[in-house]
């Protein structure tokens, strides 16, 4: 705090004892809390406070867990890891001292707090005794306290502490962190404010409330003067109750069933399986037949009824829920905790998981349609305060938008710019959104719902299951796609490896229903690649080498860029290169050589990439394609993930996209649409690209197809050409005269112009973009090019460190406008202000 003034009411005066020089650097001195007020500097061994600090627990373990591999490379400061234990057996993967995987026994859980303690990579199993009534630990008295051994258990300051093995704790003697006679054991509230027994319990299922009502034949409808809920949320065979419903008469008297099962989430006639009539006025319970993906739920009925759906009574009344028999409950013993106490449950933690994330993604941090506030909480005129933005939200005609004391307003388009897709709101500060609910709620949910679902689980999934469920979810997309005629695909959160992702695939022209591919539970990575435990690897120097051709790339899943993408070995001309160059690779199409950053032997994380393309062609009467949450590491000459019309014909299928990335192409484009009449691109981007990474085409403008519109809202790019000879890798471009609105995004760190919009007729909207360091000298932020082309830089950022570049560039016969912003390298070309 060299240099700062400190505001005396921070401080106290009052004499203390000299300290000497501290010459013993393997101890330091730390800050000790006592009760009373009565502080004191303490002299604690670095070495176990380290130890007990970093010790922060993993979890819970069982028997089949495994501990954090340790070695001295990745981990030259140590590696300390506590691991929470409730399960009696072997804990093969934990070993002891001796090299003994660790024994837990129904006797150590019985009344103890038990934990493994792995330091190093060796294991310890570390048994607490606690009291019969956890309530009633005792608090450290150092009047009382005088002479405790192993294994006396006290806590202080809400933390539990005992006693080392082989020492006696004195009154002196306090117990915390870095102490040599005490244990850090874990926080008090684990035992004081929960308690679990055991007994049956309801889990309750998830249900979609909607207007109509399904008729004994299967038939179903959408009258608002009837109410029923879909659910989707189980197995066949489980035995699930109802309660909740109401009782119209027609229901009660069985003119209309009370359940009906279906097996699609399509409720015809031709789906139906069974009905089931109304037995009870209260709790109906039923078992779910076999084949049914669909349960429906008649309700109620009465004029009105189902009029308001958001509003309706029944979102809290009506319940469906499967007995869990015997099962463990746990109980907040609210009785026990002071307000001091943290309490934590499992729904707490994920909730503070969510707010974590989503304060952590730049892409929520100014609400903007797709992050919080939620459009499915609240009711209109209902107002939100974000905390993180200072903003308010209120809630209008079933969407949050900003408050009027924020002076926010209707963008108004420039009268040339005449592709308006939606209405966007500028606030006073110069922030923009667009005025709707987002991609998926605004053009695809509807399909979403009504479009039968089939899963792909490339881990658990098997081709020949159905696909219809999670739980028979068949294995690659392919067979989904092209066997079983899915329209709906939705694929389990993780790594595609070879053969295993979306790969080529050329629409039919007879369907006229949209392809949706999504990820519900994360996302969904495609690497054509094989792992590293494919082959068998001998060490040549410090690199290791193995038999393999037509490698084009190499991956370390353990190694990530500054934005979490996985980073690309560099690829170097020699053997020797190699060897002397950690986290590079060689070939000579006949032998591989690897050098990881880490100089470990290439492994699962080692991802060898064979040439493909994730690409999509339209058919002729697909509406449109929409892709959500996926990432691309796919290495290609032209495009990582690619998405085009017919060759000959330009057919009106759409391209949408949510959260799509591409990263790690060294030798093409990252996402790239070419010869499609309209893409709308929402949070999506790329980076760590040989060329663009956001490219948008029509190749074929001169075989007469129409220039593209493009609406992209919160793109991003970074790390184009980076290491190359290339001089036009962009973060965003379009050609041909394409026109393209941007609202936000954030592109940054390539050789050429950050943003490029060219050929004669081009039109670029930019609103509230930052376009960051063309690292070509002599290049610019923003480039608008061609005869007639316009760009409008309003409320933008562009700069570069680099002496010869410029902000804003506009070619001959082009024209830029430019409004607000900080376009600190000055601009040339027919700049015009607005």
């Amino acid at each position: 705090m060299a240099g700062k003034t400190v505001s005396s009411q921070f401080f106290k005066a009052e004499p203390i004892e000299e300290l000497g020089v501290n010459n013993e650097p393997e101890f330091i001195l730390s800050a000790e809390l006592l009760e009373g007020g009565n502080n004191q500097l303490v002299k604690t061994s670095y070495n176990t406070l380290k130890t007990q600090m970093i010790s922060g627990s993993k979890g819970e373990a069982t028997p089949t867990s495994s501990p954090t591999p340790y070695d001295p490379v990745t981990y030259p400061d140590g590696l300390f890891e506590k691991w929470e234990v409730k399960t009696a057996g072997t804990y093969t993967n934990f070993k002891d001292a001796s090299n003994n995987p660790i024994v837990v026994t129904a006797d150590d859980l019985d009344g103890k707090f038990v934990q493994i303690w792995v330091t190093n990579g060796v294991s310890k199993l570390e048994p607490v005794d606690l009291p019969e009534n956890p309530a009633k630990l005792k608090e450290w008295d150092p009047l009382v306290d005088t002479s405790l051994t192993f294994p006396e258990t006290r806590t202080r300051l809400n933390a539990i502490y005992r006693v080392k093995e082989g020492q006696t704790a004195t009154s002196s003697d306090v117990p915390a962190l870095g102490s040599t006679k005490w244990d850090y054991i874990g926080d008090k509230k684990i035992f004081e404010i929960s308690k679990t027994e055991s007994g049956d319990h309801p889990e309750y299922k998830n249900f979609v409330l909607a207007a109509g009502q399904a008729t004994t034949d299967g038939a179903s409808n959408t009258s608002t003067n009837w109410i029923n809920a879909k659910i989707t949320d189980f197995a066949v065979g489980d035995v699930l109750n109802i309660t909740g419903f109401g009782n119209n008469t027609s229901i009660v008297n069985g003119t209309i069933p009370r359940i009906l099962f279906y097996k699609s989430t399509t409720a015809t006639a031709a789906n139906l399986i069974s009905v089931i009539n109304h037995s009870s006025t209260t709790q109906q319970t039923f078992t779910v037949p076999a084949l049914t993906v669909m349960i429906w739920i008649n309700i109620d009925g009465g004029t009105g009824v189902g009029a308001d759906i958001p509003n309706s009574p029944y979102n809290s009344s009506f319940k469906i829920f499967k007995i869990i028999a015997g099962g463990d409950i746990t109980f907040l013993n609210l009785a026990a905790a002071k307000t001091s106490d943290r309490i934590e449950t499992t729904q707490i933690t994920t909730l503070e998981t969510k707010v974590t994330a989503l304060e952590n993604n730049t892409g929520n941090k100014y609400f903007d349609g797709l992050g919080f506030p939620d459009n499915s909480l609240g009711g209109n005129t209902d107002k939100y305060f974000d905390k993180q933005a200072k903003m308010l939200y209120i809630k209008q005609n079933g969407s949050w938008v900003l408050s009027p004391q924020y002076g926010i307003k209707k963008f108004a388009y420039p009268s040339a710019f005449t592709y308006q897709p939606v209405n966007i709101i500028r606030q006073a500060d110069g922030r923009y959104y667009p005025d709707w609910k987002g991609l998926f709620e605004e053009k695809v949910k509807a399909d979403f719902n009504t479009i039968t679902k089939y899963y792909v689980d490339n881990v658990n999934g098997l081709n020949t299951n159905n696909g219809l469920t999670p739980s028979t979810a068949v294995k690659t997309i392919a067979y989904a796609r092209d066997t079983l005629g899915a329209r709906n695909i939705i694929l389990a959160a993780g790594i595609y490896w070879f053969d295993e992702h979306f790969k080529t695939f050329t629409d039919n022209n007879t369907t006229t229903s949209p392809l949706l591919v999504t990820c519900r539970t994360g996302f969904a990575t495609f690497i054509n690649a094989h792992k590293g435990t494919q082959y068998t690897w001998t060490a040549n120097g410090t690199c290791y080498q193995a038999t393999r051709s037509n490698v084009v790339s190499v991956l370390d899943l353990t190694n990530k860029d500054e934005r979490g993408a996985y980073k690309n070995l560099t690829k170097v001309t020699s053997i020797a290169l190699c060897q002397s160059t950690a986290n590079s690779w060689y070939t000579d199409n006949v032998t591989l050589y690897i050098h990881t950053f880490n100089s470990r032997i290439p492994d699962a994380n080692i991802a060898l990439n064979f040439d493909t393309q994730n690409t999509y062609t339209a058919g002729q009467n697909v509406p449109y394609v929409y892709f959500e949450n996926i990432i691309s590491y796919i290495d290609n000459t032209g495009s990582s993930m690619f998405f085009k019309n017919n060759a000959t014909t330009q057919y009106n299928t759409k391209v949408y996209l949510k959260n799509v990335f591409a990263y790690g192409n060294t030798r093409g484009n990252g996402v790239a649409v070419d010869n499609i009449k309209e893409a709308i691109l929402e949070g999506c981007g790329g980076g760590n690209v040989l060329r663009d990474a956001l490219n948008y085409h029509t190749s074929a403008l001169a075989s007469g197809f129409i220039p593209m519109k493009v609406l992209e809202i919160n793109g991003s790019g970074y790390n184009t050409g980076v290491g190359s000879t290339e001089v036009s890798s962009n973060g965003s471009t379009t050609h041909e005269g394409i026109t393209i609105i941007r609202i936000n995004g954030y592109f940054s760190t390539c050789r050429g112009s950050v943003i490029a919009d060219v050929n004669n007729g081009a039109m670029s909207l930019n609103l509230g973009v930052e376009a960051y360091d063309t690292i070509l000298d002599n290049d610019t932020s923003y480039r608008i090019n061609g005869t007639g082309s316009k760009i409008w830089l309003l409320d933008c950022i562009g700069f570069s460190d680099l002496p010869g570049t410029k902000s804003v560039t506009a070619e001959t016969g082009a024209t830029a406008y430019v409004r607000k912003g900080e376009l600190d390298n000055g601009t040339t070309g027919d700049i015009q202000p607005v």
